[in-house]
């Protein structure tokens, strides 16, 4: 485990605070492309065929998402850590990695119907710790809400807020918001940002219950030069403030060393805010 620095993590129970965790000291992005993938399955759910992967041992089970055409590759360097003190899966949504392609465009719903179903047919019971980084919030916040019962904790890394995009909208200039839509719309999951973000605003602004930890990113994104990004990077720390508060177990860490990869730079990090979510429901 790290050593706390800044304020200190607050102890089990304690409402939304701050806290600044000691990270890794050197990056280590890109590592993830030289290691082997983990073992898995292709599991049949409606018809089309999709990739899980799960190792270790123990309860609650981790069920990772990852963002925007990222796919279970994106915590290869998070899932061994996790590994050695629960069971952890990882998957690949419709479209990437070993799953299937769908028609788009699809949605946060899509993605909560097809995960659910496939830890139903790969015989995979809950409860669940949800682990999710950027786009894939508004998903495991969506199954959190149509699947209360299933979940009893939540790790958001630097995640999307649903109201995000339209907060960017008013420090962009025009030109600047058309770029940003084209860059939005050019994912190969055929991911529609704006309806997935209206679903999940239309579950209300409370949170779950349940013991969360929204992890930010302390350094700036390389956004394009000439770009508001002292702005930018303003209004999404905000929004995680926002979201972690709005969580009546709700806590904020930071990613000192990190851009919003966080699961390549600091991996420990997300690995360090699992275990915290598991052992405060083991001790329960």
């Amino acid at each position: 485990m790290f050593t706390p620095t800044g304020t200190g993590i607050p102890k089990e129970g304690t409402p939304f605070s701050i806290a600044n965790p000691t990270a890794m000291a050197t990056p280590t992005v890109g590592v993830a492309n030289r290691l082997p993938p983990p073992d898995g399955e292709l599991v049949v759910v409606f018809g089309h065929r999709m990739w899980i992967a799960c190792d270790g041992s123990g309860g609650p089970t981790v069920i990772m998402d990852a963002g925007v055409n990222s796919g279970s590759q994106a915590w290869t360097l998070v899932q061994p850590g996790i590994a050695k003190f629960s069971r952890v899966c990882v998957y690949d949504r419709a479209g990437l990695g070993r799953s299937d392609s769908l028609p788009r465009p699809r949605t946060s719903q899509e993605v909560v119907r097809d995960l659910h179903q496939l830890l139903t047919n790969a015989g995979i019971p809950g409860p669940y710790v949800l682990v999710a980084h950027s786009f894939g919030g508004l998903n495991v916040r969506l199954y959190a809400a149509e699947y209360a019962h299933d979940v009893t904790g939540m790790v958001l890394v630097d995640p999307v807020h649903e109201d995000r995009f339209a907060a960017t909208s008013k420090v962009l200039t025009p030109e600047q918001e058309q770029a940003f839509e084209q860059g939005r719309e050019g994912n190969p999951e055929g991911l529609d940002y704006y309806e997935s973000s209206t679903l999940v605003r239309a579950i209300g602004k409370p949170l779950p219950d349940i013991p969360l930890i929204v992890i930010a990113r302390g350094r700036a994104d390389p956004w394009p030069a000439g770009w508001p990004m002292d702005a930018l990077e303003k209004i999404w720390r905000d929004l995680e403030t926002d979201l972690a508060s709005r969580a009546p177990q709700g806590m904020l860490w930071v990613a000192k060393d990190s851009n919003h990869n966080i699961p390549g730079y600091q991996p420990q990090i997300v690995v360090d805010a699992t275990q915290r979510i598991v052992d405060t429901l083991r001790k329960r």
